[in-house]
């Protein structure tokens, strides 16, 4: 999962082409990256004097590559940013013909574009007959234990993803919520507050490094990094959230006995042992099938079904859970286990 946007996550397509992710389509395409904020016409390519033929050639950047014969997964980043009116038409044959410059690109490349919603308030906006060209596709903002298993899954510090897990409202977008939910949210983006740090995935994923340091850094270090990071708000949740897993009970505990390790009654402090003190560290089906008969215990419909589509979601542990017994028999009984995620 790439970072969404700061506002809902909007993305605009230049092409119905689909599957554009690279450990999809392999080594069979060549994937460049353009951002069109900072892009020149003279970035793209330049005429310069061929001696031979006493004529202005064109040569375009090793950007590009026009002599790499294979297909080209083009992102053009930023692409509803203000640019020069040379810019805009030569994004236009871009998505439209698949020319740059005048050389075309190789059979098969896709291309596609990103930006922002106009409602962010960063400046998007695109001329009316290079946007009749594109189909302007939306898409939602993760939520939250999509963030939270995307954090596993790249090595996010597990009381970041327990805290995600935890906390839905933080990561809900200005564009779905009610007047009255935003009065009372002020962790994530919205337009006209001015916001200089505020809550995303993406400066939700730049916490990891402060929250691994939070024993060399201190609590006040700890607070400002964060704060600074992705607001105070969000900042001192976080904090209030850490705080409570000093005492819980560990793995080690939970794996040598558990029916009798201690459950205690707080809901996040029980979010907090599966996913930052558990989930982390199973290893075998004997691991698994300890922490399954100690989460059990929780006697929560709602904390089992998160437990058990982080384990079948997360790519340590989703070999083991699926052939879990106790897994595989809630599997059964609860078809749509996915639409929890």
């Amino acid at each position: 999962m790439a970072s969404p946007t700061a506002g809902n996550g909007a993305v605009y397509v230049a092409s119905t082409d689909q599957h554009l992710r690279a450990y999809d389509l392999g080594g069979t395409y060549r994937y460049v990256y353009m951002d069109w904020s900072s892009t020149d016409i003279a970035d793209l390519f330049m005429r310069a004097p061929d001696r031979a033929t006493k004529m202005l050639e064109q040569y375009l950047t090793g950007l590009i590559d026009p002599t790499d014969p294979r297909p080209m997964v083009l992102m053009i980043d930023e692409w509803t940013k203000p640019t020069s009116k040379m810019m805009q038409a030569a994004s236009a044959r871009i998505v439209l013909e698949r020319i740059i410059g005048d050389w075309t690109l190789p059979a098969g490349s896709k291309v596609y574009a990103t930006s922002n919603n106009a409602s962010d308030g960063v400046g998007d906006n695109i001329l009316a007959h290079c946007g009749n060209r594109v189909m302007f596709l939306p898409v939602a903002k993760p939520t939250h234990r999509q963030v939270a298993i995307w954090g596993m899954n790249n090595n996010i510090h597990p009381l970041l993803c327990a805290w995600a897990a935890r906390t839905p409202d933080a990561f809900k977008s200005y564009k779905t919520c009610s007047e009255e939910e935003l009065r009372n949210n002020s962790m994530f983006f919205v337009p006209g507050r001015g916001m200089l740090s505020f809550l995303s995935p993406r400066s939700w994923a730049k916490c990891d490094p402060v929250v691994r340091n939070m024993p060399v850094l201190g609590e006040n270090a700890t607070r400002a990094a964060l704060a600074g990071t992705v607001g105070m708000a969000a900042a001192e949740a976080m904090l209030a959230f850490f705080e409570l897993g000093k005492d819980l009970v560990d793995f080690k505990t939970v794996r040598n006995d558990p029916i009798n390790a201690p459950v205690p009654d707080n809901f996040a402090a029980k979010i907090m042992i599966m996913l930052s003190n558990l989930l982390p560290e199973i290893t075998t089906q004997d691991d698994l099938s300890a922490c399954v008969t100690y989460v059990t215990r929780f006697k929560s419909d709602e904390l089992i079904s998160l437990f058990y589509c982080m384990l079948t979601s997360t790519d340590k542990t989703k070999a083991l859970a699926n052939r879990n017994a106790d897994i595989k028999k809630w599997m059964m009984t609860n078809q749509n286990y996915e639409l929890l995620v």
